[in-house]
C-alpha cells in the first residue's frame, strides 16, 4: 500500500509561511487538538494558502503573535518544552479516514 510522510515540526503551526506556506500537509489542528488537551484556547488566522495560530491563552493570560516570530520567542517556556516533547522527531499522525 502506498504511504505518504510528511516531516514536520510543531512551530510550522504558528508561522504565517509553515508547512511549505500550504502546499504542504497543514498540521494545525494536530497543535490545536494538543492545546486544548493542555488547558489552552487559541486564536487562529489565514492566509491564501496556510491557516496558523496567532494568540494562545489560558487563565487570564494572553501571548499573541503575527506569525512572523518563531514561537519559542513568544509563547511561554513551560509549554514550549511540552510542545517539543509531545511532537518529538518520531510522533506519527494516523491518517484521516
Amino acid at each position: 500500500m502506498p504511504r505518504y510522510i510528511q516531516e514536520w515540526e510543531w512551530e510550522e503551526a504558528f508561522q504565517r509561511d509553515g508547512f511549505g506556506d500550504g502546499d504542504d500537509w497543514v498540521g494545525t489542528g494536530e497543535v490545536e487538538r494538543y492545546l486544548e488537551e493542555l488547558g489552552y484556547a487559541y486564536e487562529e488566522a489565514s492566509s491564501i494558502h496556510n491557516t496558523y495560530i496567532v494568540q494562545v491563552s489560558k487563565d487570564g493570560h494572553l501571548w499573541e503573535n503575527d506569525g512572523g516570530d518563531e514561537p519559542m520567542k513568544w509563547l511561554p517556556p513551560d509549554l514550549v518544552e511540552k510542545l517539543a516533547e509531545y511532537f518529538h522527531p518520531g510522533y506519527f499522525v494516523q491518517p484521516y479516514s
